[in-house]
């Protein structure tokens, strides 16, 4: 019998608000995608973009104040597997920018859940 080696993808825990990860994976569900591989693909050029959107980090205050309001939310622990480049990437930029890392992906889960007409009334 073949020893079949296992690899890990890590993976790393993040707070989402509740009504965005519901809304989130039904849509997942609906695609019949796996929302890791998905979210891998997004965030590959959405890190990029972050990166380069974001020309001074921001503040601690400002910092402190986002996780305050953060806590406040009902939000859902949710785990996700993603590649150790990306894990790292990803923590890299936002300890850089001072972005707390809940607020990019409860953002990232807000644009890709809601729908066309309620990003508009959103942000413009």
């Amino acid at each position: 019998m073949a020893n079949k080696s296992t690899t890990t993808v890590p993976k790393i825990s993040v707070k989402i608000w509740r009504p965005i990860i519901e809304k989130f994976d039904g849509k997942m569900d609906l695609a019949c995608l796996r929302r890791d591989a998905y979210l891998n693909r997004v965030l590959e050029i959405e890190l990029a973009a972050l990166d380069n959107e974001v020309s001074i980090p921001n503040s601690q205050a400002s910092y402190d104040y986002v996780v305050e309001l953060l806590n406040q939310l009902d939000r859902k622990l949710v785990s996700l597997a993603l590649p150790a480049e990306l894990i790292a990437r990803l923590n890299e930029i936002c300890a850089r920018k001072r972005i707390v890392r809940d607020a990019f992906f409860n953002r990232l889960f807000l644009l890709l859940a809601a729908s066309p007409k309620d990003i508009d009334s959103l942000l413009f």
